[in-house]
């Protein structure tokens, strides 16, 4: 007898969550009299000045061009670097670091490991993750120099090549959150924006897998370079730069100073996507997936794939860009093969090019000879026609006695009754208009067509797609 195939049909629902807000740490050992004039204000500045400005100015973004945070960005200063157990409330330390001309104190080795300690503490869940930003026209001189390399330098994966006069340009990396950013950079006679490290990836760090550069001097030449990230979660992500962003000039957006610091704590956080559902040796006929996702930003984009071989080959169901608050996706394109052991994955990306997946549990697809045989219990016969639908339903009923069909939803709750009585061995149809008790229409989703009477009972889910 040949098996007539159940398409898998999937109602998957997803919403967002927050963090509630980005709890940001500012460590400035800039030194007292690291002072500039801001080339885009023209008012005299410091480099904690800078980033507070910023991050204000991110917190309170109206303009269209501009992508809001979904958390509130929540930023405390200090020059004293906290112990582990008050620093691990931040998800972020932004590092500045001057000159010694400056009377920058530097980063001792204590601090260094109390960092190292930070980043390690990393875990890819919300408000849980870790990451290090610094800036500094001569740390890597400092602190990654090949000859002597200290412990950050590991966690940074950079190693200094020269220290230079700085560039008139700063421009961004194909494949990294830079890509299309190009900035004039604002050089001095003298002092914190006369001179800039060269700096290199250094491949003999286990993590330097992971590095990326992130600016370089002159376009198209990613060495010597000026900025190196690294993207990871645990431990968590890094990113160096060998120059001063307040020495930035704004120019047209996206070349604005905010919007590069947006970009970087959106680079900081890596998105989320989790399933809700639990897969784990279930079989699926009809079924409602649920999941989450989150990013301290937005997330681009978001994919389901589907395996019906063991994770061996993937296949695409549904993608979306940037996926709003509570939305509702229909997959119908899941085929119809027999198997037990499928998987889904879901793929979050945000626009920091971060990159994030998940699998389910595995779970099976049955064929609908399965499905009959489940609903035939104790000599109750029920089926339904079409399933999933969009109006109305029409239930078929059989050998029943002094019993009931009602409808309940996925929680079990009582939505409406369609029969009371005795049922024959010739049966009845019933139609469900998917309305409850009280006549208002019921959204949609997944119910249970429910038949119990003294002698048997049985179940059957039923899709209803407005």
């Amino acid at each position: 007898m040949r098996k007539c195939l159940q398409t898998l049909l999937l109602l998957c629902s997803f919403y967002i969550i927050y963090a509630g807000y980005t709890r940001i740490l500012i460590f400035d050992r800039a030194g007292p009299s690291d002072q500039f004039v801001d080339p885009t204000l023209g008012t005299i500045t410091t480099p904690l000045g800078v980033y507070q400005n910023l991050l204000f100015q991110i917190n309170t973004s109206i303009l269209d061009e501009d992508i809001p945070a979904h958390d509130t960005l929540i930023w405390a200063h200090s020059d004293v670097l906290p112990t582990m157990t008050d620093l691990i409330m931040y998800d972020i330390i932004i590092g500045i670091f001057g000159w010694p001309g400056t009377g920058s104190p530097g980063l001792d080795i204590g601090e260094q490991l109390i960092l190292a300690e930070f980043l390690e503490s990393s875990i890819h869940d919300i408000g849980l993750q870790k990451s290090l930003i610094i800036e500094g026209n001569d740390f890597a001189y400092r602190y990654c120099h090949p000859a002597s390399p200290e412990t950050i330098a590991y966690y940074l994966c950079a190693k200094w090549i020269a220290t230079t006069r700085a560039p008139n340009t700063m421009d961004g990396v194909p494949g990294t959150f830079t890509a299309d950013l190009h900035y004039n950079y604002d050089t001095a006679t003298s002092g914190p924006g006369y001179i800039c490290d060269d700096i290199s990836i250094e491949p003999s760090y286990p993590l330097s897998s992971h590095a990326r550069y992130a600016f370089n001097g002159e376009m198209g030449v990613k060495e010597p370079a000026r900025g190196i990230l690294r993207k990871s979660y645990s431990p968590g992500a890094t990113l160096l730069m060998s120059f001063c962003l307040g020495n930035l000039v704004d120019g047209p957006y996206p070349n604005t100073r905010k919007e590069l610091l947006r970009r970087i704590l959106d680079f900081a956080i890596h998105p989320i996507g989790r399933f809700r559902t639990d897969f784990t040796d279930t079989v699926l006929f009809v079924d409602s997936i649920g999941y989450k996702h989150y990013d301290n930003f937005l997330v681009k984009f978001l994919t389901i794939v589907y395996s019906y071989d063991n994770g061996v080959t993937w296949h695409t169901l549904y993608s979306i860009g940037y996926p709003s608050d509570f939305d509702t996706i229909l997959l119908t394109t899941v085929p119809p093969t027999v198997s037990d052991s499928c998987f889904l994955r879901i793929i979050t990306t945000d626009e920091a090019h971060n990159s994030y997946q998940e699998t389910s549990g595995r779970f099976s697809i049955a064929d609908t000879i399965s499905i009959r045989e489940k609903s035939k219990v104790q000599n109750v016969i029920l089926n339904a026609f079409p399933n999933p639908f969009n109006s109305e339903i029409q239930i078929n009923i059989g050998m029943l006695e002094n019993g009931n069909v009602r409808i309940i939803d996925r929680l079990g709750r009582h939505t409406r009754t369609i029969f009371n009585g005795n049922v024959g061995a010739m049966g009845i149809s019933v139609l469900w208009d998917g309305n409850d008790d009280n006549g208002k229409i019921v959204p949609s989703g997944i119910y249970f067509v429910v038949a119990k009477s003294a002698k048997g009972s049985a179940m059957i889910p039923v899709c209803m797609i407005r």
